[in-house]
């Protein structure tokens, strides 16, 4: 998130493997096979609709370098929770107010530095 570009190197020494959200636009910083990238749908927009009148969430995709990026609508959450239950760790900036949000729950940070 934000400065990720400048963090990649740091969290590969430690050996992990990495999934990385991009801004709207933004492409894969180094294409690796131990690093994913993903976005949500940069047309998408927060009082979106389905036909039905119903609120979407946000659509969510890996992108690969090359590849057209297929999104895919969660229908009872959001798509990126699929990721995230399966991760070590989540590291966000100090204050990431969507991301602690959208869990609903304190997440430890450390102190900038």
């Amino acid at each position: 998130m934000g400065t990720y570009p400048d963090k990649i190197g740091q969290l590969k020494e430690a050996s992990w493997e990495l999934d990385l959200l991009l801004y709207d636009q933004d492409q894969p910083y180094g294409q690796r096979d131990s690093i994913r990238y993903f976005r949500m749908d940069p047309q998408w927009r927060t009082w979106q609709r389905k036909e039905a009148g119903e609120h979407t969430f946000p659509p969510f995709g890996e992108v690969k370098t090359g590849e057209k990026t297929v999104y895919q609508v969660g229908t009872e959450y959001h798509s990126m929770l699929d990721r995230a239950c399966y991760a070590q760790a989540i590291v966000c900036k100090p204050g990431g107010g969507s991301l602690t949000d959208s869990f609903g729950t304190p997440l430890p940070s450390t102190h900038p530095q």
